[in-house]
């Protein structure tokens, strides 16, 4: 597969002949959560193709931003997740997803949001300032699934699993959570609502809203 670049010696365009390409963003953002399947990763990503997709993967592993190793005793337990270099466009990526925030809609979308989007989208709203001085287990439980954001002095992380005894869980309607993730609505309007409920210390309810500016609203 031919590769375009820029060839321009500027910082800008030596990234983007890295990262630049349709789809790479998206394959970060699922590897945020963690190691990954190439399975999983295909299913998520309608329209990519196999041959697409192991092309993408072939080029970032190629580039050391992600990695793959065995995870079980078979081939199909081969998994793909970021590398440090990897992990550190995770910042990019996040002052993106909070700018995209503002245009996210859900018109002319073939694929319905998912709690995964909003759980990333929350994760890129976060405040390093505030984070650096902040111990949080935040847990989302809708629909039957689970996800956990993880506040450790500055470091943010996300997975898509329960957490034995999260400091705030947040439960209710779906729709609810995206839109308060996307900024489109402030946690507290959701709350009195009763359209999500958020359970935990009263301190810790507070770290957690101020970390992720909870009440402002970010889309236009």
């Amino acid at each position: 597969m031919s590769k375009r670049r820029y060839r321009q010696n500027c910082p800008l365009a030596c990234a983007l002949d890295i990262v630049g390409e349709r789809w790479t963003f998206l394959i970060l953002r699922e590897l945020s959560y963690g190691p990954q399947r190439y399975n999983q990763m295909l299913e998520r990503f309608r329209g990519i193709g196999t041959n697409l997709l192991a092309a993408r993967l072939k080029h970032l592993t190629a580039a050391r931003i992600i990695r793959h190793r065995r995870q079980g005793p078979v081939a199909t337990g081969t998994v793909y997740e970021l590398t440090e270099t990897g992990q550190e466009l995770l910042p990019a990526l996040f002052m993106l997803a909070r700018w995209g925030s503002r245009h996210a809609t859900s018109r002319g979308s073939e694929v319905r949001p998912t709690v995964r989007w909003g759980i990333f989208a929350l994760t890129a709203r976060h405040r390093p300032q505030i984070a650096k001085r902040t111990r949080l287990v935040a847990e989302f439980r809708f629909g039957g699934s689970a996800h956990t954001i993880r506040v450790d002095r500055g470091r943010v992380d996300s997975a898509p699993s329960s957490a034995e005894t999260p400091d705030v869980r947040v439960t209710g309607e779906k729709s609810a959570f995206l839109d308060v993730a996307y900024g489109r609505r402030a946690l507290e309007e959701a709350i009195v609502a009763r359209k999500l409920k958020i359970e935990g210390d009263r301190s810790a309810v507070r770290s957690f809203v101020a970390v992720f500016g909870l009440n402002e609203k970010l889309a236009a």
